[in-house]
């Protein structure tokens, strides 16, 4: 592995490092990539202005901002910067606020907070323009999330944890991480300009935000493309765009056309496709997304061609509906379910699939099993670039010979970026609906002198019901 340079000597400690690495085998960082980096390990690529916008999404202010409103003080911008809260038109420093905060056992309960608040870069009055530097060291790397301002699931340990959901331990993804070191793993991060050592070398102690920068590998293995993942700490778009552009910019180089796919046993969390030069055949594609989908829930069937025009057949959505509604006696009810149901199904799939066909209104676009599972018809994919605004030339440029097919499977693929969320929604629409639709009947049937038991529903008025679910319907928000 060789030894790391003795100025990088920061955050999460070089033992740490060296322990977690071990004998395990790491790239060439020292020889490869020396066009871009030159002689050092890390590069800056750009500036930013640092303003009290950042704090829109940042972490640690959101999470303060909450804390103090439970207190009852009030938190501005400027006084996160300057250090202290008001409350009945009076200021307190928000360090000695946080530190005098215990719990009924006598502890600190907001120790962590207290801590990354006085160590968060963001409050300097030093107001020069942060730096933009990417790194190809595997310590930096490493302290992607290790001692920062913020976490994730590539924690090593320790460090300064603020948020509910982590803890100080190793988390779950950091030996994946630790063990993808073999291959060319770059990371960004948005840094303070006095942060550095005596020789003038950024230090990267309390950075601002990072991003990592994940390799694919071309398929004679001699080639790589990389691609950004998402911001961690405070995020902004000038950061962003800037390691983004500076990524793209550097994946230009290799081979158009050559198909830059994941590497095997690297790991990958989110990442922008759209930046890495990946030309699929329609199988290469359709499979990516597949393998992205697995486990999820959703199953896209198979993708076949049938006179010229490439169709998806059996797409299977489950759990979109919960099994308690689908056992709901109104369900049960052929009338109801073919009168009223299926109207709904089909309104709640419409907002779900509007992205990827927006001429479905005629379609038997689905059929509901006595599980819950929702199995799609045959989604044609001819003509639907065209009804979602997509140049053909821009497809033909960015994709290659099959780019319909790519953004169709793309916007396909955005189900399950939103898989879990959408089906809350519809699951707590539909158990919405039928409570206020039992309300509803019970005091129409009391007001007849009917037993208000939901299965006399029949007895209602049939135009009045229908008014009922209709109104219930609209109130729909997907």
């Amino acid at each position: 592995m060789g030894k790391f340079k003795t100025f990088i000597t920061e955050a999460i400690g070089l033992d740490a490092v060296k322990k977690a690495i071990g004998n395990k085998p790491i790239w060439d960082y020292k020889n490869d990539l020396t066009e871009e980096f030159g002689s050092d390990y890390r590069k800056t690529i750009g500036t930013f202005e640092l303003d009290d916008s950042i704090l829109d999404e940042h972490p640690l202010y959101n999470k303060l901002e909450d804390e103090f409103v439970k207190l009852g003080y009030i938190l501005t911008k400027e006084g996160y910067i300057k250090g202290y809260v008001s409350k009945n038109k009076q200021q307190f420093k928000i360090g000695k606020i946080l530190l005098r905060m215990y719990d009924k056992s006598g502890l600190n309960k907001f120790k962590n907070l207290a801590d990354a608040f006085r160590d968060d870069p963001i409050r300097r009055t030093n107001m020069k323009p942060y730096l933009i530097v990417v790194s190809k060291h595997p310590y930096d790397v490493l302290g992607a999330s290790t001692d920062r301002n913020w976490t994730s699931c590539v924690n090593l340990g320790g460090g300064i944890v603020y948020s509910k959901n982590t803890g100080m331990k190793k988390d779950m993804n950091a030996d994946r991480l630790i063990n993808s070191l073999h291959e060319p793993f770059m990371v960004a991060y948005l840094v303070d300009p006095d942060d550095s050592n005596t020789q003038g070398k950024v230090m990267i102690q309390r950075p601002l935000s990072r991003i990592l920068i994940y390799p694919f590998k071309s398929e004679d293995g001699e080639e790589y493309n990389w691609s950004i993942g998402e911001v961690y700490g405070a995020n902004n778009k000038i950061f962003e765009d800037t390691v983004r552009n500076w990524v793209i910019k550097l994946n230009e180089k290799f081979t158009e056309n050559e198909i830059h796919a994941p590497i095997p046993e690297v790991y990958y969390d989110s990442y922008d496709e759209d930046i890495v030069n990946s030309y699929y055949t329609p199988d290469e594609m359709f499979d990516q997304v597949k393998d992205n989908l697995t486990g999820k829930g959703i199953d896209l069937g198979s993708l076949v061609l049938d006179d010229n025009m490439y169709s998806i057949y059996d797409l299977t959505l489950n759990q979109f509906i919960p099994k308690e509604i689908m056992n709901h006696p109104l369900v049960k009810d052929k009338v109801f379910f073919d009168n009223h149901f299926q109207p709904i199904i089909h309104d709640l799939l419409m907002q779900i699939f509007y992205r990827v066909y927006k001429d479905m209104e005629d379609m038997d676009i689905y059929r509901i099993y006595d599980n819950g599972s929702i199995q799609m018809a045959r989604i044609p994919l001819k003509g639907v670039p065209e009804s979602m605004n997509v140049e053909e030339d821009e497809i033909l440029f960015d994709y290659g010979p099959y780019g319909y097919i790519y953004v169709i499977l793309s916007e396909l693929r955005q189900i399950n970026n939103t898989y879990e969320y959408t089906s809350g929604m519809i699951g707590d629409n539909l158990e919405t609906f039928f409570t206020d639709l039992e309300r509803m009947v019970g005091d129409q049937l009391i007001e007849q002198d009917i037993e208000p038991d939901i299965e006399n529903w029949q007895e209602v008025d049939s135009s009045m019901f229908h008014d009922m679910a209709l109104e219930l319907q609209s109130n729909f928000n997907l």
